[in-house]
């Protein structure tokens, strides 16, 4: 069912080739987001100002926020910082020839990051954890397309996009850590198997609920801890890619496109249930 009440607004117009990775900066009060295909980081106020190009360059295919403010870039063959005056340092270089570029990332309580890395196949793509040492290790593979990630509050439970096969599954993330990259596919317990589209993007409210982008759905689908649809944001654009919670009170549900535009609806106290999100944890990654 659609969210009755809830007004869509377009807060950044254009055709961004493949918006992702939206980040609310609490320190800049901005919503940034990447255009992965243009190389480009852009950052804007959610429905108050003009978006402002940060960055561009290699390609973007996720961020995290560091705990000193600056930006963590996970770009296509490596890890680079992006500091408030502009400059662009790399940190570490990936070697792994059996990927193309990074793709959504997400930071742990730790500080240390999972990341996605895109396939050069239908199997060689996989999920990394990003050490604060700047290690890599591999969680494992056999997707083209990992996704969007969320991780509950209680830090017990991953939720994880596999776009290739199209469902949304949870891990026990101490379990998953631990394991072998031969095995560790077998923790997973499908909780979603999305049937409009294909699922991209995934972030959590503050309730442990998860919403999620569909690629081709032309929709954000809201989603209980166990997977049951509780409604959806439609969209005209049909590749929605990502969302994240923005704002004042994170009250905001900012959500990107691919070819399209940003945007942006009120599900907070104005909006639908009191919906709010949670601030993500920042990554300390050799910082």
């Amino acid at each position: 069912m659609s969210l009755g009440g809830v007004e869509l607004i377009e807060v950044a117009a254009g055709a961004y080739s493949l918006g992702e990775g939206p980040l609310w900066h609490e320190g800049m009060r901005r919503l940034v987001w990447t255009d992965i295909d243009a190389g480009r980081v852009h950052a804007m106020g959610v429905m108050d100002e003009s978006p402002l190009t940060l960055y561009e360059g290699a390609k973007v295919g996720g961020m995290t926020l560091q705990r000193d403010g600056a930006l963590l870039l996970f770009r296509e063959r490596d890890v680079a910082r992006l500091d408030a005056d502009g400059t662009v340092r790399s940190l570490f270089d990936v070697d792994d020839p059996q990927t193309e570029r990074f793709n959504d990332v997400l930071a742990l309580e730790n500080g240390s990051v999972l990341a996605g890395m895109v396939g050069k196949d239908e199997t060689s793509g996989g999920l990394f954890r990003v050490g604060v040492d700047g290690s890599m290790r591999l969680l494992f593979r056999n997707t083209k397309y990992p996704n969007g990630m969320a991780v509950t509050r209680d830090g017990r439970t991953l939720y994880y996009t596999c776009s290739t096969r199209g469902v949304i599954v949870r891990f026990d993330l101490s379990g998953l850590l631990a394991s072998e990259p031969e095995s560790a596919w077998d923790l997973a317990e499908v909780v979603w198997r999305c049937t409009r589209g294909t699922p991209d993007g995934l972030t959590m409210d503050a309730e442990g609920r998860l919403w999620s982008a569909s690629w081709g759905g032309g929709r954000v689908v809201w989603l209980s801890p166990d997977g049951e649809e509780l409604g959806e944001v439609g969209l005209r654009e049909r590749n929605v890619t990502s969302c994240c919670f923005a704002g004042d009170g994170l009250g905001m549900l900012a959500i990107t496109t691919a070819g399209g535009g940003v945007y942006a609806c009120d599900v907070g106290v104005r909006g639908v249930r009191g919906i709010r999100g949670v601030a993500e944890h920042r990554s300390a990654i050799l910082g």
